[in-house]
């Protein structure tokens, strides 16, 4: 008998007495428990494994059957963990708010929308990423595990994104995250769960069936899966999911075609990539939230699915128009934020107007569910008969002993509450006679996990975000209770309460030492424990957020300590500061206490999105000078500005309520650059010195206001006829002039200008630029961007071109970026910044020489067609500070061509800055066996390679390939902009 036969006999033979057992159970259910079936199907999987062992032995085994072992496993573990997940792929997370009763579950797909991801943050640098590409950072195979770490704030949306991931594995076929069909099996670790502590618990917990029925053998069949490991949740590890990571990253350290893709917020990613075994690849990458433009659309798209669910036809106009009027505001960006104001519009519209910051948010969310809770309160058998008032009452008496039991087990860095906290706070409800399932439901959500002994149903708070918030409640009623207590206090007794040396982690901070009471001051000073304050930085942020609305007024030490404590916690920098005051409504003393700890520097800058928070932090910061340039309207800003010197106003939008700030403030500079009418400034402008005026559009209602301008100066920008302006020139001083389009007008309106510089820029199709000859030849050009042909020369007309010839050979022109023309002579020895494309041979024979005579050259970028070819290059491009060289249009049998020209051009400081392919078709192939060889072998070296497209799985290879032969990085993607028109 073959070894395969043997296997097969096997589990045709566990199948038998498997479903016998099962069968003798459902028939003598009286005399057979389930548990009882359960221990004689486990003593069958170990029999059969110990003859499976006895016969062929565990090494052999796998030696002589490992692919047959492996691929039932796959097939057999792919069932049972969809089986597992069934329900997952759903978002509840505010279904807490409809209570007991409630089982409002959104479809994820439904509701997901882009989030905006950066990468490369952690080496200086910062790449918007697509989050479909997220799993083709890595390859397809490598020799090494990787891990992939995505870093976001708390409501950010990190287990969103896992939840749609593992939607999208169950389902299979098509799916929107490129790369996700590669993986054999997925793995799912929550952290937050309390009872695993080892690898082989997971397996056990996630796999029942096939944890019987391999043993042993399990683990190491499924480190040789193509494996990948989700784990949610880095920052709200415990204890025992301490010991599981670790014990999970020791395991799977050899396990070269896993990858590990784990979520965080901020201040737990160092401690773990400093855990990290060496062997993995790493790659971070961070959540910064939804983008400007689909904020709206998230919530629409929320609020459809809620809807659909809930067999509703609301109308959610009303908030999608105050998020387009809003979405400028900081606490819009986190997901979680638009999905609760979305939930709080749904049952109660009008609360949109008050809910304005995030703890608002909050605040509204939890008054809402009492309110859901009171209205099941009036129809439930224990309560229906008190009257409304008794009923509140009775709940409010109960909130304190959530808060408290939150708020320990947040101290325990655990989100599900134990068995006793749970007893605890049914005790209570019995107390005063509520219902204990309906009162834990309205505020807590029901977590369900499977394990191979039972199933454990454990409350925990419905996200991190609300179980801080309850905590800061906490302490809130806490220092309400007791004045005399400082916020420090209250968090050194919860840590106390908790245990802390059990519970945390050595890593995260030192141990509490338990101090005896008859010891000296001097001595408890000098124990004085470490907290880990990092992690209370978002309660504090609460806290700071509640002060005004319990404490009236607020104790001016309260609000030094809370701010003194954020910053400890890790709250730092300029942002950091301007988000808290965006997130809370500061009273007097919060604000004078942040003005201590905030950055100012030598000026203050205000930016569109800044007003509000600068509005109220100006009058406690010490006197600056202040720059102004904000689209919308500025003047929530004027009674802070009197505290500063403001320096510079740009007027880039709303020229109303412009009009209104100028008016009130002292004589400053001012400059316009709004594409709104600018009339209205017209009444104000006066007391103000006007140093430039920007025209981009409407071009008669700027000839108003220029003529009402005593001499200024103005740079016009405008597509179209810049001609209407002519009737005013005398008055002002013209320093710049921007050729759109329209070159016929515009040389008309230049014809009657003196002396001044021009720029042309033009990004489509280039019309004829020979009316613009004698502008050149009159003003200095200082620069010329034609897009179209730098992007594609062989489109477009090679026949000579006396603008280009007049541009580039006049002396006055400091940039270009373009193709070059046959016929020029000599190049502007001023050119500092030369983008040249060369279509053809002719132009690289009489160009290419005269690039040496540019002493003022800093940075060059040749583009070079498919139409050169490398016979035609005699000299090497010159030694300057930054050389880029673009080969566009390379596809497979061009390589020779494409390698040869890189060498050839190659300037003699024996490297490029960049080497870049746009629009390369070229197979992966070909990339890896011939182009990156054959440059190296003809001495080609780079800082960068970059090729257009979406990350491939053969990337980490080719990435290697390029850093050992050409000595610098490859780049995928960037180029989109060359593509065909």
């Amino acid at each position: 008998m073959s070894n395969a036969d043997f296997l097969g006999k096997t589990s045709r033979l566990r199948e038998v007495l498997t479903n016998t057992l099962k069968a003798t159970q459902r028939r003598y259910n009286a005399s057979m428990t389930s548990h009882q079936r359960d221990k004689h199907i486990q003593w069958v999987h170990t029999q059969l494994g110990n003859i499976s062992e006895e016969v062929t032995g565990m090494d052999d085994l796998m030696t002589r059957c490992g692919p047959e072992l492996l691929q039932s496993l796959v097939t057999e573990a792919t069932n049972q963990l969809k089986e597992t997940f069934k329900g997952d792929e759903f978002v509840g997370l505010l279904s807490f708010i409809c209570g007991s009763g409630g089982n409002v579950h959104l479809q994820v797909q439904k509701i997901f929308t882009k989030i905006k991801i950066v990468s490369g943050k952690e080496q200086g640098g910062q790449i918007d990423m697509d989050y479909r590409h997220l799993l083709n950072i890595f390859p397809k195979a490598t020799s090494q595990p990787q891990a992939l770490i995505v870093e976001g704030l708390a409501g950010m949306g990190k287990t969103t994104l896992l939840t749609l991931l593992m939607k999208e594995w169950l389902v299979g076929g098509q799916v929107s995250i490129k790369g996700l069909d590669k993986y054999q099996l997925l793995l799912r670790v929550q952290c937050r769960s309390p009872h695993l502590t080892k690898f082989t618990n997971l397996l056990e917990e996630l796999l029942p069936d096939a944890s019987l029925k391999y043993r042993d053998l399990l683990p190491r069949l499924v480190k040789q899966c193509r494996l990948l490991v989700v784990i949610d949740g880095l920052d709200e590890r415990n204890s025992n999911s301490y010991q599981l990571v670790h014990d999970l990253l020791y395991q799977l350290q050899h396990a070269r075609h896993c990858t590990l893709l784990c979520t965080t917020r901020p201040e737990a990613l160092t401690d773990f990539l400093h855990s990290l075994p060496n062997g993995y690849g790493k790659h971070v990458v961070e959540l910064v939230g939804i983008p400007l433009d689909l904020r709206a659309d998230f919530v629409s798209r929320y609020f459809e699915e809620i809807n659909r669910v809930t067999e509703s036809t609301h109308s959610c106009q009303e908030l999608i128009e105050k998020i387009e009027k809003e979405k400028y505001k900081e606490h819009y960006r986190f997901p979680l934020n638009l999905a609760i104001i979305t939930w709080l519009f749904f049952y109660q519209p009008d609360i949109i107007n008050k809910a304005t910051t995030q703890t608002e948010l909050y605040y509204h969310t939890h008054i809402l569910c009492q309110s859901k809770l009171d209205d099941r309160l009036a129809n439930n058998d224990l309560t229906k008969f008190i009257r409304k008032r008794t009923r509140e009452g009775k709940v409010r008496a109960w909130l304190p002993h959530l808060y408290v039991k939150i708020f320990e087990s947040l101290s325990r860095n655990e989100l599900n509450l134990g068995e006793e906290v749970t007893e605890h706070l049914r005790s209570a409800c019995d107390t005063l006679g509520l219902p204990d399932d309906e009162i834990l439901a309205a505020f807590l959500t029901m977590r369900t996990t499977w394990t191979p002994m039972a199933i454990l149903e454990q409350y925990s708070a419905p996200h991190k975000g609300l179980q801080e918030y309850y905590g800061a409640l906490h302490v809130m009623l806490t220092l309400q209770i007791n004045p005399s207590i400082s916020i420090m206090d209250v968090i050194m007794e919860g840590l106390e309460t908790v245990d802390t040396l059990q519970q945390i982690p050595p890593l995260s901070f030192s141990p509490i030492r338990r101090i005896d009471a008859a010891k000296k001051e001097a001595e408890k000073e000098q124990n004085k424990p470490k907290i880990p304050l990092h992690l209370y930085q978002n309660l504090l942020r609460h806290v700071a957020g509640m002060l005004h609305l319990y404490l009236h007024p607020v104790p001016d030490k309260l609000a030094l300590e809370s701010m003194e404590l954020l910053s400890k916690a890790g709250v730092q920098s300029k942002d950091q500061w301007l988000d808290l005051i965006e997130n809370i409504k500061p009273s007097s003393a919060v604000l004078a206490a942040i003005a201590t700890h905030f950055p100012v520097g030598k000026d203050i800058v205000i930016k569109e999105g800044r007003v509000h928070s600068y509005s109220v932090l100006l009058p406690y910061l010490p006197h600056k000078q202040v720059k102004l340039n904000v689209k919308g309207d500025p003047t929530p800003l004027l009674s802070g500005l009197t505290h500063h010197t403001c320096t510079n106003i740009i007027v880039s939008g709303d020229s109303v309520n412009h009009s209104v700030l100028l008016t009130e403030l002292p004589p400053t500079t001012v400059e316009i650059a709004t594409t709104d009418d600018p009339t209205p400034l017209i009444p104000s402008i006066g007391r103000h010195t006007c140093t430039k005026v920007v025209v981009r559009e409407d071009l008669l209602k700027y000839r108003t206001f220029l003529t009402q301008l005593s001499s200024t100066q103005v740079e016009v920008a405008v597509f179209g006829d810049p001609t209407p302006l002519l009737p005013i020139l005398p008055q002002h001083t013209y320093t710049n002039v921007t050729v759109r389009d329209d070159p016929v007008n515009h040389a008309t309106f230049l014809s009657h200008l003196p002396k001044t510089y021009v720029d042309v820029v033009i990004g489509g199709d280039v019309p004829s630029l020979a009316p613009l000859v004698p502008a050149v030849t009159h003003h200095t050009c200082f620069s010329v961007k034609l897009k179209q042909h730098w992007h594609h020369p062989l489109s477009t007309s090679h026949q000579p071109d006396p603008f280009i010839q007049a541009v580039l050979s006049r002396n006055g022109v400091k940039m270009y970026s373009g193709q070059g023309s046959i016929g020029i002579e000599s190049l502007a020895s001023t050119l500092t910044h030369l983008s040249l494309a060369l279509p053809d041979d002719n132009q690289i024979t009489q160009l290419l020489p005269l690039l040496h005579s540019l002493n003022k050259l800093v940075d060059l970028r040749l583009h070079v067609s498919e139409a050169v070819s490398p016979e035609c290059v005699t000299t090497a491009l010159p030694d300057i500070h930054r050389v880029h060289l673009y080969l566009s249009d390379l596809s497979d049998g061009g390589e020779e061509r494409a390698y040869t020209l890189a060498s050839r051009l190659q300037p003699h400081k024996k490297y490029y800055d960049a080497l870049e392919f746009p629009r390369c078709y070229l197979s992966m192939r070909s990339w890896m066996e011939v182009m990156v060889e054959c440059l190296s072998e003809g001495g080609v070296r780079v800082k960068v390679m970059r090729v257009p497209g979406d990350p491939t799985p053969q990337d980490a290879l080719i990435t290697k390939l390029v850093k050992q032969k050409l000595r610098g990085t490859f780049i995928r993607g960037g180029l989109e902009s060359w593509v065909k028109q």
